[in-house]
């Protein structure tokens, strides 16, 4: 039994660490403020949206995240992070949304995006946003983790021309929770290398390395012998570990076990 709970709480810890490490990855990758003619919602409206970025190699799930237009100080709450920021969403919908559980349209595949509507109509889905942003004014939105963590941040020019996003010059490269206008461009898609691209890449995700190794074995037979050795690997050390396991609680259930016969 002790085992079992012992073996449980690893895999708890480990998912939970994997889990956090995924989301701090996630960047915001490009926002329209104007959209008369763009991009479009499951109901055919234009509104104004942000595209949030996936830049690690693993599936990040977005559920009970925050995107608020304010930053939020969290530096003397008492109560813990998570309920801090639920009970202020709810009661600022106009400041901050939290993104609902269950819906898989918020889980953001390895390398990919997500497109949230800035349109203030949550009932039209959990990628609508509870408030709307006034393109005649500067805006930042932070994107915050549920353990009240600072994901990323970004700050929105003031009076952007219709039909234009501004991005970042290539997907998901910018600093975790720190803005910088260097790392940005405005888009008005007069050009392939100025395109507007929501859910798609602002710049093609070329690797040099992978396009080489494509050349070496274009049959993909030492890639996947690389992913079996890999997979042979860890179920070997996993074999391991059960097994040194296995020992040390049977060494302690028989030390119990002869404690009790001499008492």
């Amino acid at each position: 039994m002790k085992k079992r709970i012992f073996l449980i709480l690893l895999t708890a810890i480990s998912v939970t660490t994997i889990f956090a490490q995924g989301r701090k990855e996630l960047r915001f990758n490009e926002v329209m403020m104007i959209n008369d003619s763009s991009y479009i919602d499951q109901y055919g409206r234009h509104d104004a949206w942000i595209e949030v970025f996936n830049r690690s190699y693993g599936t990040v799930g977005m559920e009970q995240m925050f995107i608020s237009n304010k930053e939020i100080d969290m530096s003397n709450i008492t109560a813990k992070p998570k309920d801090f920021l639920n009970d202020y969403a709810k009661k600022n919908p106009d400041i901050c949304y939290e993104i609902p559980r269950g819906d898989r349209d918020t889980r953001i595949a390895p390398r990919t995006h997500v497109v949230f509507f800035a349109d203030g109509n949550t009932a039209a889905g959990a990628l609508h946003l509870s408030y709307k942003l006034d393109p005649a004014q500067e805006n930042s939105l932070y994107l915050y983790d549920v353990n009240g963590d600072l994901v990323d941040i970004i700050t929105i020019p003031a009076n952007m021309k219709p039909n234009t996003s501004y991005a970042l010059k290539k997907d998901g490269e910018s600093k975790p929770a720190v803005f910088d206008a260097n790392d940005w461009s405005m888009r008005d898609g007069s050009a392939d290398s100025v395109a507007i691209t929501p859910c798609k890449f602002n710049v093609a995700d070329e690797n040099d390395n992978i396009e080489a190794f494509h050349q070496r074995d274009p049959s993909g037979f030492i890639i996947a012998l690389m992913a079996m050795s890999v997979v042979f690997s860890a179920l070997l050390i996993l074999y391991i570990c059960f097994k040194l396991f296995g020992k040390f609680f049977g060494r302690k259930k028989e030390e119990a076990t002869a404690s009790d016969d001499t008492k």
